[in-house]
């Protein structure tokens, strides 16, 4: 479509979104924001417990339930697969009526899906390694997965429609940031605890549970599900209008979201940059394990991780003030670049001729909390300004097709992340006598992030 048979088509109202009688206030905001507890929470506890729990090292005492190169190859297959149902469910929510709106309903139903499929997750039906348990992995992964873009892609969609553009939009995004760092330092640092203090089993809710993933992964299944359900309780879509009638099919909705200039850059930065974050974070339990020697390698791979998330919050009030006066572009770049560096540099832990080998680490994760700082709190405004720029060309407000597209690039790179890990694990060693693929994940995750800075170089909105 150009843009000039777009201006042809354009709704009365241009497509922009309806101006509040008044803001959000400072409660709902925060209410609102509170969803990204369980945005950020189970995937955080899939990506960094996976891999170490059906595929622990061999020296572990643990029995391998899955092996390393087969969840990877779980992870990508399964991830083309639910990238698509981003799409399918993205374009199905722009395409929603009912009384309680667009984005509401699909929050409302799958939310719960999602929370029992990813319990059962923990629990494979084998006791050792088996191809029922590949079986077991790949089905309720994918369940899981289409039940959590069903809830987490509307719920997204809903930023641009309930928040006006400039300083109300940058403050929702930097209280969602604050409650995804809450999500992910659950599913790292007190995850890494829950599961040792509850290694051989532990009461919730009035239930036995067999094991320390499986307590922790049911106990924050309901955080998740309480936080997503309190977000919607406290907000209303705009009403129905002529922008919310978007006539275009699946594909041309698809092809309008990849014409739009901004959109391309952030995509594919964003795809380099969850590939080079989810391959650390799944390698980060076998480098306090192999590399740093730990007694305790899931609470210390934890307690790293807390030391970026806690770590980052300071920041995002440095960042709001650096985005007022310099814009969102630039900030991600330097968060971009920052995160790569320092990333290249942590595959050399236990290498550096200064410190031991703990402080190394946690010194070189401190210097991740600025650039993930801006990867917390920029990304959802500024896919907000890309869909106002989408609704400025089109006329029509698609906030669910362009979550579903993100969805349909980075679901993929989500899964090559795992994948890479996997595969230089399986290839170059992952034990004390031989952790070459635990030292050469750092440096390559690294450069892949570089990657993501140089693509979004070409990002044009420069506010």
């Amino acid at each position: 479509m150009s843009d000039a048979s777009a201006a042809d088509s354009t709704p009365a109202n241009g497509g922009a979104p309806p101006s509040n009688e008044r803001s959000l206030s400072t409660t709902r905001r925060v209410l609102f924001a509170s969803g990204t507890v369980g945005n950020g929470l189970l995937p955080g506890f899939l990506v960094a417990w996976q891999l170490y729990y059906f595929a622990p090292p061999a020296d572990s005492g643990r029995s391998i339930l899955v092996p390393a190169l087969v969840i990877g190859w779980v992870n990508l297959i399964g991830q083309i697969v639910h990238s698509l149902a981003d799409w399918a469910i993205g374009y199905a929510s722009d395409r929603t009526r009912s009384r309680w709106g667009r984005r509401i309903p699909w929050i409302a139903v799958a939310s719960p899906i999602c929370t029992v499929a990813f319990m059962a997750i923990w629990w494979p039906p084998l006791a050792t390694v088996g191809w029922l348990n590949v079986a077991w992995l790949a089905s309720i992964r994918s369940i899981f997965w289409i039940a959590y873009t069903a809830s987490v892609g509307p719920y997204c969609s809903l930023l641009p429609e309930v928040t006006e553009p400039g300083a109300e939009r940058t403050r929702v995004g930097a209280y969602m940031a604050v409650f995804e760092v809450i999500g992910t330092v659950l599913s790292s640092v007190v995850a890494g605890q829950l599961i040792d203090r509850h290694e051989h089993g532990g009461m919730l809710a009035g239930f036995h549970f067999t094991d320390g993933y499986k307590y922790t992964a049911a106990l924050l299944s309901l955080i998740s599900l309480a936080s997503m359900w309190v977000s919607i309780a406290v907000i209303r879509e705009k009403p129905h209008d002529a922008s919310k009638e978007v006539p275009y099919g699946p594909v041309q909705s698809l092809v309008e979201t990849l014409r739009n200039p901004a959109f391309r850059p952030y995509a594919l930065a964003f795809i380099a940059f969850r590939v080079g974050l989810n391959a650390i974070i799944v390698v980060m339990p076998y480098q306090a394990d192999v590399i740093l020697h730990l007694a305790h390698p899931e609470s210390a791979a934890g307690n790293l991780q807390g030391v970026i998330v806690l770590g980052s919050i300071p920041f995002f009030f440095v960042i709001d003030r650096l985005v007022n006066r310099t814009g969102k572009r630039r900030v991600m770049l330097w968060g971009f670049l920052g995160f790569a560096v320092v990333i290249a540099s942590a595959g050399f832990i236990g290498l550096y001729p200064v410190g031991a080998p703990l402080a190394q680490a946690y010194a070189v994760y401190a210097l991740c909390t600025f650039p993930v700082a801006t990867l917390f709190m920029l990304p959802r405004p500024i896919m907000a300004d890309i869909i106002d720029l989408d609704a400025k060309r089109t006329g029509y407000r698609r906030e669910g097709i362009y979550n579903g597209a993100e969805g349909l690039l980075t679901k993929f790179a989500e899964g090559l992340g795992p994948f890479l890990a996997a595969a230089l694990l399986d290839q170059f060693g992952k034990t004390t006598a031989n952790p070459l693929g635990v030292v050469l994940t750092g440096p390559i995750a690294g450069a892949i992030c570089l990657l993501g800075w140089f693509l979004f170089l070409r990002y044009p909105i420069k506010t």
